[in-house]
Order: C-alpha cells, then sequence, then structure tokens
C-alpha cells in the first residue's frame, strides 16, 4: 500500500528554521543540483559537477533537522597517503594531479538518506524453510574391497506458514537522491558505525545536499525494505532457517520521516583540456575515486626528448664511423651508438601512445 504523500516546504532565506540559521539555499546552475552552504561558499565550484559556480536560489526543505548524522573518521590532511597511491599508477601526470593540492582544496560535503518511522499492520504468508539431515551410506572400492562411510546429508523441508504483523519500525533508510547509485559507486560502501545525534553545530563548515526524492518517491523503496526486515522477522518467529515467496499485505500509519547526513571530501584538478575532474574521498574508509587523467602533452614532450635522444646517439656513431681511419677502433665505439639511437628511435612513440591509451580506458 502506497503512504500518504508527504508534502515538501518551500523555505525562504528568512523563513528558515534555528538548525539552518547559518546556512544558505544555493544551486549550481549547470546540474542543477540544489545545496546548503555557509554564505562565503557562494560563487565557488560546484561540489556536484565542478562545472558551474554556487548561486543563491530557494529550495525545498523539509522544517524539522536532520535526525543523524555520521561524523568523518579521517581528516583530509590524514589521507594524503592514500590519494598519493591513487594518484602512483599515472607515469605522465598533468601537473595539478597532485596528493598535496587535492587535499588542499578538498570539501567536506553531506550527503542526505531518508529515515521512516511507521507502524506497520497486516497479514503475511510464505514458505519457511527447515533444516534437517538425512544419514546414507556411500561405497567406494579400494586396494583392500569395498568400503562403506556414512554421509550426513543436510535437507531443507518447506513449509507453508502464515500470519498477522502488527509492530514499528524505524530508521528505515530509502535514498534521498537520484544519483546515490552513482555517488556510491565512487566512494564505496561506508563501514559499519554508530550515528550520533545531529547538532548544527557539526555542520558549519561543510556543504549540504538537498535531497532531490521527496520521501513519497522515495516510499517505495521504504517498503521494500520494511517487508525484507519483516521477512526475516517472520522466518525467526516461525523457527525457520530459511524463508521464500515472502508476501506481506500490510498498512502503514504514523509515518514520520528524518534524515541522515553522511560525510565524503570532494576536491578536484583541472587536465589539460581545462575542464574540471572531480576526486572523491571517503572519510570513513578512506577511499579515493575519480577520473585520473594522463598528460598527452608530457607524453609528446617524453616522445621527443627521446627520439632526438636517438638522432643525436646516430650521429655520434657516424662521426666514429667517419674518425674510424683516424682514430683506430672508433667504430667499436659507434656500434653501441648506433643500435642505442635506433633503439631509442623505436621507443620514442611509447609515452605519447601510452599517455593516450590511458585516457582512453579511464575516460567517464
Amino acid at each position: 500500500m502506497n503512504a500518504p504523500a508527504i508534502p515538501q516546504i518551500d523555505v525562504a532565506p528568512a523563513e528558515r528554521s534555528l538548525w539552518q540559521s547559518s546556512l544558505q539555499p544555493a544551486g549550481c546552475p549547470q546540474c542543477r543540483q540544489a545545496f546548503l552552504v555557509a554564505p562565503d561558499r557562494l560563487g565557488k565550484i560546484c561540489p556536484s559537477c565542478a562545472k558551474g559556480k554556487l548561486e543563491v536560489q530557494p529550495a525545498l526543505l523539509r522544517p524539522e533537522p536532520p535526525e543523524l548524522i555520521r561524523l568523518p573518521q579521517y581528516s583530509p590532511q590524514q589521507l594524503v597517503g592514500n590519494v598519493e597511491a591513487w594518484i602512483k599508477p599515472v607515469w605522465l601526470k598533468p601537473a595539478e594531479l597532485d596528493a598535496g593540492k587535492l587535499i588542499s582544496s578538498a570539501q567536506l560535503v553531506y550527503w542526505p538518506t531518508w529515515l521512516v518511522d511507521c507502524d506497520a499492520q497486516g497479514s503475511w504468508q510464505a514458505e519457511v524453510g527447515f533444516d534437517y539431515q538425512v544419514k546414507s551410506s556411500q561405497e567406494s572400492y579400494q586396494a583392500s574391497g569395498w568400503q562403506s562411510r556414512d554421509v550426513i546429508e543436510t535437507r531443507v523441508r518447506w513449509e507453508p506458514r502464515l500470519g498477522e504483523l502488527q509492530r514499528p519500525y524505524e530508521n528505515i533508510s530509502a535514498g534521498a537522491m537520484r544519483d546515490q547509485a552513482s555517488l556510491l559507486r565512487q566512494l564505496g560502501i561506508y563501514p559499519e558505525g554508530e550515528a550520533i545525534d545531529f547538532e548544527s553545530d557539526q555542520i558549519e563548515s561543510a556543504i549540504l545536499r538537498v535531497p532531490d526524492l521527496p520521501p513519497e518517491s522515495a516510499w517505495p523503496a521504504a517498503q521494500t525494505a520494511i517487508q525484507k526486515a519483516a521477512s526475516l522477522e517472520c522466518q525467526q518467529a516461525a523457527g525457520g532457517q530459511h524463508i521464500r515467496n515472502f508476501t506481506l499485505q500490510a498498512e502503514y500509519h504514523s509515518l514520520n520521516w528524518t534524515q541522515l547526513l553522511q560525510p565524503y571530501y570532494v576536491t578536484f584538478y583541472p587536465d589539460e583540456d581545462g575542464s574540471r575532474q572531480l576526486v572523491y574521498i571517503n572519510p570513513l574508509s578512506g577511499k579515493v575515486s575519480g577520473t585520473l587523467r594522463a598528460s598527452q602533452r608530457k607524453g609528446w614532450l617524453w616522445s621527443g626528448v627521446t627520439f632526438a635522444a636517438g638522432i643525436i646517439l646516430v650521429i655520434l656513431a657516424i662521426l666514429c664511423f667517419a674518425l674510424d681511419a683516424v682514430l683506430p677502433r672508433a667504430a667499436l665505439l659507434g656500434l653501441p651508438l648506433i643500435f642505442g639511437g635506433i633503439g631509442l628511435g623505436v621507443l620514442s612513440p611509447v609515452p605519447v601512445i601510452w599517455a593516450w591509451q590511458w585516457n582512453q580506458r579511464h575516460n567517464q
């Protein structure tokens, strides 16, 4: 059953509730993402797309503050080593792809997840599986003749069950952002940890992403999570080890929506085309991700230097051969020089090809 629609409130700056008093609604004209930011962040690069700049704009906000927040376990400075390890595979990197520069410009951003409390009442039915063991024997022929050994096999007996369910569910999570799956692919799994009660001073220097999925759009995902939790509870109540074909016909009352805020760091660097490449850092696990671009210019430079060095060696080899009549055995020196020059000439395209192939593989 679908939950009733949850109204959203258009909060103008002068009407913001106390928990938002130090923050300014802002948005990016490029990606259309809305944020809550400190006033001094207006005009800064958007932390969501790195293409536009944050501008003052109204935002659809709920009046109540978030309920829970998870704070970073690591500061940006503690993660310099992680960023350096992430950059290390790039042989020819742009000048701006530097761990120190990335860390110095890292911004703390909180992304929201909906939390819903509700009372569920209804009926359920399913097939519950019960493990049981079957003893049999297995015959095998060995040097001394036929041997028999006991084999214990675990099987599952499925039985239909049904019942009534009436109980509250608290803090069932559901996505609050349309790009949450994409963001989590960058940030990875957040380690399990206790969230703490939200306090307004915890976000004074951070950027908050405003949910772009209203609760009524997030409700189907929350309802699926409730049914999954109910499935495990009904399995336990029936005393089984497995459950399948679970269905729940329920009504949901007293819905209460709040938010959980989770952190990440975001920074960026300009590549050689002038495009800003976002870098994400998970402050709970230390994972670093983003687009790693190689320097095509450095590839051309090193290819040119290598080719030029090869030409110089070939010229020196020719000189050695020419001087052989005057300086005995000069030709012996010319042989390794000419082979070295030819080798450098053959290898000279490697840097530019490597940079091109790297960027093709890591283009996003």
